[in-house]
């Protein structure tokens, strides 16, 4: 066994690019890897087509969860993660939240299930702001 590897850069191109390289260029069995969940939904269509499977360890995004046949993860969706949030936001006491998250396959829908949490938990959200990845200047926000 070998142990290759490629670097995506956090970039959705340069993962389809790095995946599609190990699929036929080295020919490997599987792939363990992809961080962001950006790039493990831009490889998971070629992972699907090739039938080969793609492990992923940390992204969180909940369409991974469908992003196919050959796609798996050992992290829970981070749709857990929003609501257990939201819940310890309302046995904190808090009334009023603002909330921060990527513009990414993670941050939208982490976000859009945190506030429909503190809804139902009778909290405001303020303001919410979606930040680019790789943003330096966040003085707006």
């Amino acid at each position: 066994m070998k142990l290759l590897i490629e670097d995506s850069k956090s970039d959705p191109k340069t993962a389809v690019s790095a995946i599609q390289k190990l699929i036929t260029v080295d020919k490997v069995d599987a792939i363990i890897g992809g961080n962001g969940s950006s790039t493990i939904m831009a490889m998971a269509p070629v992972a699907n087509d090739n039938k080969v499977v793609l492990f992923v360890a940390l992204a969180s995004s909940p369409t991974i969860t469908d992003a196919g046949d050959y796609v798996f993860r050992n992290r829970i969706s981070g749709m857990f993660e929003a609501k257990e949030m939201a819940k310890f936001a309302y046995n904190k006491g808090y009334k009023r939240l603002a909330a921060v998250a990527l513009n990414n396959e993670a941050g939208i829908p982490y976000i859009t299930v945190f506030r429909k949490e503190l809804e139902n938990y009778g909290i405001e959200l303020v303001a919410e702001e979606l930040l680019t990845a790789g943003s330096t200047d966040l003085r707006t926000q």
